[in-house]
C-alpha cells in the first residue's frame, strides 16, 4: 500500500499526529542552538505545517513509491526518510 492510500485510511490519523509531534519536537531541538528558543518554535511550526500539507504529502508518496521486492523494511524506511530529507530541503530553500 502506497503512504498516499495508507494517509487516506482512519488507521494513519495517530500514527500521522505522532510524527508531526515527533518532527515539531526534532526541528526545534536541531533549530535551538542557531535560532534561539522563539524562532525554533516558529521554524518547528513551519516545517510542521509543510510535511502535513496533502501536496507536500502526495509529491512524498509519489517520490517514495512502492516498496521493491529486494528491499527489507529497514532499507525501505530508509529511502523513504532520504526521499523526504530531499523534498524538505527542496521545499525550504
Amino acid at each position: 500500500m502506497s503512504i498516499k492510500k495508507y494517509l487516506a485510511t482512519k488507521a494513519s490519523a495517530p500514527v500521522l499526529d505522532n510524527t508531526l509531534k515527533g518532527v515539531n519536537v526534532a526541528v526545534k531541538l536541531a533549530a535551538v542552538a542557531t535560532l534561539g528558543n522563539a524562532k525554533a518554535s516558529e521554524f518547528a511550526g513551519e516545517v510542521v505545517a509543510l510535511v502535513s500539507d496533502k501536496e507536500f504529502l502526495t509529491q512524498l508518496s509519489d517520490d517514495i513509491g512502492e516498496p521493491t521486492e529486494q528491499e527489507t523494511e529497514d532499507q525501505f524506511i530508509a529511502r523513504a526518510k532520504n526521499t523526504m530529507r530531499a523534498l524538505l530541503k527542496s521545499k525550504l530553500n
